[in-house]
């Protein structure tokens, strides 16, 4: 569907592009945004993806301690078979396991005090923007856009088509930072829309910025 951009009565939305700024997808409310103080604003990840880390580290510390030191003080000895059938895969599920974990401690952070956004690292005495996965001044965001896109969300090999695999589609909204140059910077996905526009409009308020809502258009 063809964006009618000149509803939004800015000429920089007629130059911006429309489409996504993020690969990824959600199916699910993957973030909320709340209020952090006065002068501060924090997209916090949703319960359920702070524990996907937990899945992988608690199953594989399991396995790791009944095949090495249950074995070890049973048997006197270590079982190098049964280190290699299921130590390694269980120790590398484990690392796997405490990537996801660092992942989730991201920070999404809007601070009126700093006068900055920034995706990254939590702040401590000082801040670096070069230091974050992005930052930007605040001063620098014009607008919030918001899109939708269809994402694959599964695939199998329980069917009959022409991959050898059935393939869920959904549709996944972006929240996206609008730059006074036209950059555009992902914020989150989403997969309830209704959630990302209350927190798209907690956002605007916060930075006193409009919304530029293309999600029926795309």
């Amino acid at each position: 569907m063809k964006i009618d951009a000149k509803k939004f009565n800015d000429p920089l939305a007629l130059e911006v592009s429309w489409g996504p700024a993020s690969n990824k997808g959600q199916w699910l409310r993957s973030s909320e945004a709340l209020l952090v103080g006065s002068n501060r604003l924090e997209f916090k990840k949703a319960f359920f993806l702070k524990l996907i880390p937990w899945f992988f580290i608690v199953p594989s510390l399991l396995v790791l301690y009944f095949t090495t030191i249950t074995t070890y003080f049973v048997a006197g000895e270590i079982d190098y078979l049964i280190e290699l059938t299921w130590a390694g895969p269980a120790l590398t599920v484990l690392i796997i396991g405490i990537s996801f974990l660092f992942a989730s401690k991201e920070v999404i952070a809007f601070d009126k005090g700093l006068g900055y956004y920034w995706k990254g690292k939590q702040v401590g005495m000082t801040f670096d923007p070069d230091k974050q996965k992005a930052a930007v001044r605040l001063a620098e965001i014009r607008a919030l856009q918001i899109i939708s896109k269809l994402v694959i969300a599964h695939a199998s090999p329980s069917s009959t088509t022409a991959s050898g695999g059935t393939i869920t589609k959904l549709i996944s909204y972006e929240l996206n930072l609008v730059l006074r140059s036209g950059e555009r910077l992902n914020i989150v996905d989403h997969g309830r829309k209704k959630g990302l526009m209350v927190d798209a409009m907690l956002l605007s308020e916060f930075l006193n910025v409009p919304i530029w809502d293309a999600s029926n258009m795309t």
